[in-house]
């Protein structure tokens, strides 16, 4: 196991410490099987173990009846769901085969109509496409609707204006690359 230690500062007044721990997989073979993730020990604060805490799961199975509310300020803090709809083309008989573009996103999951198209990191690569089946798109003139789950920035700029995705017609696929500070921090810290 691998201990973590983590710095910052404790403001007068506020007394809760909130904890995001994604699971990114498991390394099944070689000196590291048996990887283990997320909090396995003790959380401590000034060498005290820390007690009475919850842990909950985030729900992904149904997202569209997460709580939403519109973006009103350049502050958007992370990590955050975002939502959006759209329509299908009205010249268009019926939904077709597509891929989720998210350039400026940096990482996370994101999902269509429920349907779980699965995490995107385009600095870590390979892909920088999800692929949309069409089975999962509402033809028109029904309302789709994307949701995000943003772990480290979004691209939403001050004036909110850069918060969109495209939908294009062919994959982006890549080779996979090493992961420096603008990914995550140390390489060791990602997986």
């Amino acid at each position: 196991m691998i201990a973590k230690t983590v710095s910052f500062d404790v403001y007068f007044g506020h007394k809760t410490l909130d904890f995001l721990v994604e699971n990114t997989g498991r390394i099944n073979y070689g000196a590291r099987i048996g990887d283990r993730k997320g909090i396995v020990g003790n959380v401590t604060y000034e060498m005290h173990a820390m007690t009475n805490w919850s842990m909950w799961s985030i729900p992904l199975k149904n997202v569209s009846s997460l709580p939403f509310s519109p973006l009103t300020s350049p502050t958007v803090e992370i990590p955050k769901f975002f939502r959006g709809k759209f329509q299908v083309p009205s010249n268009m008989t019926s939904p077709q085969d597509t891929f989720l573009r998210l350039d400026g996103w940096n990482k996370g999951q994101a999902f269509m109509n429920d349907f779980n198209l699965g995490r995107y990191w385009p600095v870590a690569g390979p892909q920088k496409t999800l692929y949309v089946p069409a089975t999962v798109l509402k033809p028109h003139p029904q309302w789709n609707e994307l949701v995000i789950f943003e772990l480290i920035a979004s691209p939403c700029g001050t004036d909110l204006s850069h918060c969109e995705v495209s939908l294009v017609d062919t994959p982006i696929l890549g080779a996979t690359t090493s992961i420096g500070a603008e990914g995550c921090g140390h390489q060791q810290d990602c997986y």
